[in-house]
């Protein structure tokens, strides 16, 4: 993905994020759809963590996970690029399905 169609597709991407977490009570940021499953809130900070993997893997070609499974990986930058929307696209699937959950309302982010 060139950098200037990834500009405009996560203006789109990150727009519909804040839209639906503006309409999320900060009384349901510690709900959890399942016991083994992340609150709101920790799926906003994991959001976060990742993005600043990303920005990073921008910076140096490199990505670290932190996670054990995947290591440290070489990366070029539409890569990262691809992989930051497909993970945002990916939480708005969550979020979609927790906010249904929790009775927020119908919500279709994608």
């Amino acid at each position: 993905m060139k950098v200037e169609e990834f500009i405009e597709d996560w203006k789109a991407f990150r727009g519909k994020t804040y839209e639906f977490l503006e309409t999320v009570p900060i009384d349901k940021m510690s709900w959890r759809s399942h016991k083994d499953l992340g609150t709101f809130g920790m799926q906003i900070r994991h959001i976060g963590v990742l993005q600043r993997a990303y920005i990073n893997g921008i910076k140096s070609g490199e990505i670290d996970f932190h996670d054990g499974v995947y290591g440290i990986m070489n990366v070029d930058v539409e890569t990262v690029l691809d992989w930051l929307l497909q993970h945002e696209a990916y939480h708005q699937g969550i979020f979609t399905c927790y906010g249904r959950l929790a009775g927020l309302g119908k919500f279709r982010l994608m």
